[in-house]
């Protein structure tokens, strides 16, 4: 299964060359877009090239180099993705078969668990086990991890070379899974009595205590999580992704692992953010309501869009003189480009409302239902309003930053249709829906479900040799 969210012509991406000892090198050019994300405009030229992989049939070495793609790094973009190994290498797994761009993903996509996959990111071991990397440079010089079929591990200190078994990295592993497995398990307990036991009062029922587990890592991690106890730092370097009560601690102690920190705490509240969404989607709830759950979680609406975003105003005034208020129509959003500060307008519905006509028009085909038309003439009116006002607005509310070159319009309603007719009929009318993009609820459930499925990279089953 391609770990790519959008079909992607690899020629225009990579590009690989042979070199006079037969050796092949995989370069991936930089588009213009991940630049400007990053904010890298004023350093790399749209197409410039970076070196990710190169390539020794004769060893059977895959060596991958491990550099900072994701755009969010920006300070660090392009950087070595670590501090001292400088390239790891898959020894004797049958992965060297890279002759055109278009065998890289298939090459990447068939490696072992455990590594990145996608050539887009950052290649190396995937974020989970980052320790066995971290705890390799700890211990020694190497600037060369090997991971290996074929031979025993061993630290060359002339050469810098760590070569760890593949046998011994597969423990380390699912050592690494078994510990994330029971911290999220503890997590879970303790979560849910601590919510029991705050609601209980009110309707006269019994408080529950936290089912102490066997297993001692998992009741560690109960204990820390109730605030018995702290974790030292030894601990820290193994169960920082794990742990968010100790991050005051962490900052005084190990800032370096703030950062990493940061990023586990994002990915449990995607969790728990997820499990939110679910239960509302199954309940019948106002505007109202989902404009404050859209507002308490501004960023699930910037997935609307292929571009950075940023939520400006909730009940924003497109009418009017101030972008806070006293208008005569009011937007449910006002979302700006992050980087250019053009503006778009949401209008929030609800996941009940109707996207078709209940009857059919004819030849099987559905009509957008009038709730679906009204939301967009409704945004269409604030756009005008809005770009009516958009100069005295923008002054007198002191937002310069704000621009109007191309208005965007977003209308979130209703829910996907099940049947192949009613699909066929909504997708024909809203992607010809030019000046207005619509996008129903468990569209948006489905787009954090991905980023979820993107983030965590633990427990992928074995790839077949």
């Amino acid at each position: 299964m391609a770990r790519h969210f959008h079909s992607v012509d690899h020629n225009d991406r990579l590009r690989v060359t042979k070199r006079k000892d037969g050796k092949r090198e995989v370069f991936l050019k930089l588009t213009k877009e991940q630049i400007e994300r990053a904010r890298a405009s004023d350093r790399f030229e749209p197409g410039h090239e970076v070196q990710i992989l190169t390539v020794d049939h004769d060893q059977d070495h895959l060596v991958m180099h491990p550099t900072m793609l994701l755009d969010t790094s920006r300070t660090n973009f392009l950087d070595a993705r670590y501090d001292q190994i400088g390239t790891v290498v898959l020894e004797g797994f049958g992965k060297t078969g890279i002759i055109e761009p278009d065998h890289v993903a298939e090459k990447l996509e068939a490696l072992p668990p455990g590594f990145v996959k996608d050539y887009e990111i950052s290649l190396g071991l995937a974020y989970d086990y980052r320790f066995i990397v971290e705890q390799i440079e700890e211990l020694t010089d190497a600037r060369t991890l090997i991971v290996s079929r074929n031979r025993a591990s061993e630290y060359d200190a002339e050469t810098k070379t760590f070569t760890l078994a593949y046998r011994e990295f597969e423990e380390a592993r699912k050592a690494i899974n078994r510990i994330t497995n029971r911290a999220r398990d503890a997590s879970s307990d303790v979560k849910e009595i601590t919510i029991h036991n705050a609601l209980a009062p009110i309707v006269a029922k019994q408080e529950k205590q936290i089912r102490v587990r066997r297993n001692p890592m998992t009741k560690r991690f109960q204990e820390v999580l109730q605030g018995e106890g702290e974790l030292d730092d030894e601990d820290h370097g193994a169960l920082v992704d794990m742990v968010t009560k100790d991050a005051h601690r962490i900052a005084r102690s190990q800032p370096e692992k703030l950062a990493l920190l940061r990023d586990e705490v994002q990915l449990a509240t995607l969790d728990s953010l997820i499990d939110k969404f679910e239960r509302m989607l199954g309940k019948s709830l106002s505007e109202d309501e989902w404009q404050t759950f859209f507002t308490e979680h501004p960023f699930i609406l910037s997935f609307v869009f292929g571009y950075p975003v940023i939520q400006v105003e909730g009940h924003a005034s497109v009418g009017g003189k101030k972008i806070s208020g006293g208008g005569e129509k009011i937007a449910d959003f006002l979302y700006q480009h992050e980087l250019t500060g053009n503006t778009a307008l949401f209008e929030i519905k609800t996941p009940r409302t109707p996207v078709l006509a209940s009857r059919e028009y004819r030849g099987g085909l559905y009509g957008p239902h009038q709730e679906l038309s009204g939301a967009i003439s409704q945004v269409l009116d604030q756009r005008y309003q809005f770009q009516l006002h958009f100069a005295t607005k923008v002054v007198t509310s002191e937002r310069l930053d704000l621009k109007s070159y191309a208005i965007a319009c977003c209308v979130i309603a209703g829910t996907l249709p099940t049947e192949t007719a009613t699909q066929k009929s909504f997708e024909l009318f809203r992607r010809n829906s030019r000046d207005v993009q619509i996008v129903t609820f468990d569209e948006l459930l489905e787009k954090l479900k991905q980023l979820k499925a993107f983030l965590t990279q633990a427990g992928e089953p074995e790839a077949k040799s």
